[in-house]
């Protein structure tokens, strides 16, 4: 039963964020807002219904960044300290493209 402080999960859907390494290399993002502190960050969203952690951080990183990964591992998950959000963490393995700002609305560079 939820108490007038609590949100459901479809008000507050976990984020899932792709880890992806390449040449021990890291791939981040910078968002055009800044989420608290944070603006370099994995490229991530909220996990949709009947998705998985590690179907979100696929789709996520096709559609901010334009790159064809497949997700290898969930590698753990917090609750996000500012935003109280669950962070879920997805290990990534490229498959294929370059990664550029495809989502232009969100993001301003990827690094």
């Amino acid at each position: 039963m939820e108490t007038p402080f609590q949100q459901s999960a479809d008000e507050n859907p976990a984020i899932a964020a792709a880890v992806i390494t390449h040449d021990e290399r890291a791939l981040v993002v910078r968002r055009r807002v800044g989420e608290g502190t944070l603006s370099w960050q994995f490229p991530s969203g909220a996990v949709e219904e009947g998705e998985s952690a590690e179907e979100a951080a696929v789709r996520e990183t096709q559609e901010e960044v334009g790159l064809r990964v497949r997700a290898s591992a969930l590698l753990g998950e917090r609750v996000h300290p500012s935003t109280g959000r669950t962070m879920q963490y997805v290990g990534c393995e490229l498959l294929s493209g370059s990664a550029y700002v495809a989502d232009k609305e969100e993001l301003a560079e990827v690094a």
